[in-house]
């Protein structure tokens, strides 16, 4: 009879890297290895969200600094056609 050897895949935690021979699938070391894992997911999706929120508050702060802008050349085009009432009720 002959030697068979099957080779079984070596998992690694999903945490450490670590293989892991006892498992059938990826999988973690230890409850620690797990806990880790999900901190550090949270924390990244935390950071994601964190990002986005102030891409979107510079996006604002830009809008809000054109919509000055503009108002500022609304009130200088006002003012000029004031100026222009006045001087035509003058002559």
């Amino acid at each position: 009879m002959s030697n068979l050897v099957i080779a079984m895949p070596n998992y690694k935690c999903l945490s450490c890297g670590r293989i892991n021979h006892d498992y059938s699938q990826e999988s973690y070391c230890n409850l620690n290895c797990a806990w880790n894992h999900k901190i550090k997911l949270a924390l990244e999706e935390h950071d994601k969200d964190k990002n986005e929120t102030l891409n979107k508050i510079c996006e604002l702060e830009d809008r809000i600094s054109e919509l000055k802008d503009r108002i500022s050349e609304l009130k200088d085009r006002i003012s000029e056609l004031e100026d222009r009432i006045n001087d035509y009720m003058t002559t």
